[in-house]
């Protein structure tokens, strides 16, 4: 091979190793985030059944904010 061919292959075997780890990360990223917005869903489901269902401490829920 030519100096100016193996140069340009190791330029792109380079980018490539480059992008896989790139891609990586940014997949750990998503999982993250995924088991974060999974976590905030159930979160307000159980928050929006709990209103519904009377939301809980009722006397608390009628009170005077203390400012009155």
């Amino acid at each position: 091979m030519s100096q100016d061919l193996e140069e340009r292959l190791v330029r792109l075997e380079t980018l490539i190793s480059m992008q896989d780890q790139m891609i990586e990360d940014l997949n750990q990223v998503v999982i993250t985030q995924q088991n974060e917005l999974d976590k905030i869903k159930y979160e307000f489901e159980s928050i929006s059944e709990t209103m519904m269902n009377g939301g809980g401490d009722s006397s608390y829920a009628n009170q005077k904010p203390p400012h009155y």
